[in-house]
């Protein structure tokens, strides 16, 4: 696919001669993937990072507004902010060319008000369309008589009660509502009083209630096309360790290379298909992601829709890239760009759901909090306790992370990289936030990618990748 690679960079390149693309976002790691492969790509984001370097080495142009004020911008602002400030309006008019793309993660109403009176055209699926399948129980009700979700009841929480959602779904159930972050609108009901509690708060709002589903969880990226939909990078999801700041059902990593209790995938792709087809005929094109769950006898089940681009799309382009294949975030390019899209989904799709050595896991925040101590984002490597120190002078690296009291692991700082494609075989990625960065709850402490598994297979994370994250936190609060 090297040449095909090279043949769809060269016509988007072609494409953007006299056209600039902004992609406007808060943190500037979801914008990344084909940064350095797009002529007139500019990435406006909000947040300063450990990125600044490499964006500056690699001749990647991006406008950073904490770094133009000087100051930390509000963590709940948004992107709205971007258009409120006097000097990023100032950077578009100096940048401007015949015609403006705009790209954004998370599509808002807001958004497209201001990319409207800036005459700039989305390369987002609109905001109406985001939150008929986004949403917990308008997704439902738009594909419930096409794909297999669990058992599901949809009503105004008030009016049902523990017992009789017991009997309809079973001891133990879920309740969604209609938006929630990373987990925030998902709740597992095991007993009457955590019921009581949760429609005490909610009594007035309509939820979705399923039948629990124990199983293996399964993520997979796909882009609707006129051409078809494509698919790839299909990860174990991981989910819901508390130690690492996750809330039930909440995702904290992927991992590419396990398929516990999946021994063929075509009921994922067929899912998917009919997923994609159905939101195509609604006018949705692009990105989406789909997530699973499968049961240890292999049946599967639909859980939820993300009608966007997802947060692991970044890293799977670069996984993409390096294996010299089109990349679904460029295929959602073209899509948008009225470029021809001339790959055949099947042969895609069966080449890009292979498994892949790569997996990425995260430590959340699970309240505020603050960045004391900067780690510095790079490749590390796990050694012993000789390794991290100076056998002349006694003395311990600064870089270096120990992994458990009587320091017998160590993570060692090796150099400054900040994506896969740059990273050793043997080595660790460690992503982090600047020092004096202020964390919602939820929000990553640490992210760390690694070209090995992250789950064992029993499905649990391995200890010392786990012992790993929960001393980064450490060292950095």
């Amino acid at each position: 696919m090297k040449n095909r690679l090279q043949e769809y960079i060269n016509n988007l390149n072609s494409h953007l001669t006299d056209k600039n693309l902004f992609y406007f976002v808060r943190n500037p790691e979801r914008g990344l993937g084909l940064e350095t492969l797009i002529n007139n790509y500019h990435l406006i984001h909000i947040q300063n990072s450990q990125y600044t370097d490499y964006f500056k080495d690699n001749g990647v142009k991006f406008y950073c507004q904490e770094c133009e004020a000087g100051i930390e911008m509000n963590p709940q602002g948004g992107t709205r902010i971007l258009f409120n400030d006097p000097k990023v309006i100032e950077y578009l008019s100096r940048s401007k060319k015949k015609l403006e793309y705009a790209q954004t993660f998370k599509i808002n109403p807001a958004y497209e008000k201001k990319l409207q009176g800036l005459g700039f055209k989305s390369l987002n699926t609109s905001s109406q369309l985001n939150r008929e399948f986004e949403e917990k129980v308008t997704q439902y009700e738009n594909l419930k008589q096409y794909v297999k979700f669990p058992k599901t009841i949809i009503d105004l929480f008030g009016t049902l009660s523990y017992l009789e959602l017991v009997h309809e779904l079973g001891q133990t159930f879920v309740v969604q509502f209609s938006r929630g972050h990373t987990g925030s609108g998902t709740h597992v009901i095991e007993t009457e009083e955590e019921f009581n509690s949760l429609q005490n708060e909610n009594n007035q709002r309509k939820a979705k209630f399923s039948t629990y589903v124990a199983g293996i969880a399964y993520t997979l990226n796909a882009c609707i096309t006129s051409s078809g939909v494509f698919m790839g990078g299909l990860s174990l999801q991981i989910t819901g360790d508390q130690d690492l700041g996750a809330l039930w059902g909440s995702t904290i990593g992927n991992d590419w290379s396990s398929r516990i209790n999946l021994d063929n995938v075509n009921q994922i792709i067929k899912e998917t298909e009919t997923i994609g087809s159905l939101m195509f005929k609604k006018g949705f094109r692009g990105m989406f992601g789909v997530d699973f769950m499968v049961k240890e006898s292999g049946k599967v089940f639909v859980i939820e829709i993300n009608a966007r681009q997802t947060a692991s799309v970044p890293i799977y382009t670069k996984m993409q890239l390096l294996r010299e294949e089109v990349p679904l975030s460029l295929i959602h390019l073209y899509e948008f760009m009225g470029l021809k899209i001339d790959l055949n989904p099947k042969e895609y799709n069966l080449a890009n759901l292979q498994p892949e050595n790569f997996s990425q896991i995260t430590n959340r925040a699970h309240e505020p909090l603050k960045i004391n101590h900067c780690m510095k984002m790079g490749v590390y490597r796990l050694q012993g306790d000789n390794a991290a120190q100076n056998r002349f002078t006694d003395e311990i690296a600064p870089t270096t992370v120990f992994l458990d009291e009587d320091r017998d692991k160590a993570l060692l700082y090796q150099k400054y990289v900040t994506n896969i494609a740059d990273m050793d075989r043997q080595g660790v990625l460690v992503l982090t936030p600047i020092k004096g960065r202020l964390l919602n709850s939820g929000d990553e402490i640490v992210k760390i990618q690694l070209n090995q598994n992250t789950i064992d297979s029993k499905g649990e994370i391995i200890p010392w990748i786990k012992e790993a994250l929960i001393a980064i936190k450490e060292h950095q609060i």
